[in-house]
């Protein structure tokens, strides 16, 4: 259900963003708020709260939000409120960051590997995920030191596993079918 309305939103506001040709503004604005939210948690907890009146929550965002975000993004978060959607909000966001993804072509793609990888290394495995994908690459990296060595790579639902790990977990698995 959390997620059936995090996409009904998320869509929402990226349609009035697309129509308003404001996908970007709205974009860094949202990303100002959920920053705000996930850094002060109070803050998080304020905006959710059924303690306080629907008026005196919308109050608060409009005067912590003042200048520093669109007049469409502090009624976007007002609707929220109304609705009783605020707990959704940050569920909304990262589901606003995907279609917006999507629409300016822009694929995640998450790099594991044993021990961090230099800038050097990043940027030539970004450059070689875009000509295989033909998409701009937004690259993730994680260290893992169960791999042991190589590289797992996941670009969208597709996955390349060239960890040591995985190889040696597909010759341990075929030792066990020789016969002796």
């Amino acid at each position: 259900m959390a997620k059936l309305v995090a996409r009904v939103y998320s869509e929402a506001l990226f349609e009035f963003a697309l129509e308003a040709d404001k996908i970007d503004s709205i974009n860094e604005d949202f990303q100002l708020v959920r920053d705000s939210f996930v850094t002060t948690k109070e803050f998080f907890e304020l905006y959710q709260s059924p303690k306080l009146s629907t008026e005196e929550r919308k109050a608060i965002i409009n005067e912590v939000f003042r200048d520093g975000i669109s007049t469409e993004l502090k009624n976007f978060l007002s609707i929220l409120l109304d609705k009783q959607r605020a707990g959704s909000v940050l569920d909304i966001h990262e589901a606003f960051m995907k279609r917006v993804d999507v629409h300016k072509g822009i694929v995640e793609a998450t790099v594991k590997s044993a021990a961090p990888l230099s800038d050097q290394i990043e940027k030539e495995l970004t450059r070689k995920l875009e000509e295989m994908t033909h998409k701009e690459i937004r690259l993730r990296t994680q260290v893992d030191p169960e791999l042991i060595g190589g590289l797992y790579i996941k670009v969208g639902d597709q996955v390349l596993d060239g960890s040591m790990k995985n190889r040696l977990e597909h010759i341990k698995e075929s030792l066990k079918h020789i016969i002796v």
